[in-house]
C-alpha cells in the first residue's frame, strides 16, 4: 500500500549481524519511537530479524521491482552506504 503512494523508497537491506546488533544496541535506551523502555532483547522480535530473510525479503524485492520503473528506489547494502550517502544530500 505504501509503494503505491509514495515517489522514493529507501530500503536498508542490511546483514544479519548488523541488524540483530542494531536492535541489541537500543537495549537500555529511551526511544522516540517506544512508550517504554526495553531491558532485553524481546525473543518474538529476535526471531523476526533471524527469519526476515527467509519469509519476507524476496517479497519485498518483487515489489521493489515491480515499482522501480515509476519510483526513486534507493538500497542501502551497509550503514556506511546510508550514511554516504546522507552525507552527499547534506552536500547539495
Amino acid at each position: 500500500m505504501r509503494l503505491k503512494e509514495c515517489d522514493t523508497v529507501f530500503f536498508m537491506d542490511y546483514p544479519l549481524e548488523v541488524c540483530l546488533s542494531g536492535a541489541k544496541s537500543r537495549i537500555g535506551r529511551k526511544r522516540e519511537d517506544m512508550p517504554w523502555v526495553e531491558s532485553e532483547l524481546d525473543e518474538e522480535f529476535k526471531e523476526c530479524i533471524l527469519g526476515f530473510k527467509k519469509s519476507q525479503l524476496s517479497r519485498i524485492y518483487e515489489l521493489l521491482n515491480k515499482y522501480q520503473e515509476s519510483r526513486n528506489v534507493v538500497i542501502f547494502k551497509s550503514r556506511e552506504e546510508a550514511d554516504s550517502y546522507l552525507d552527499r544530500m547534506a552536500d547539495q
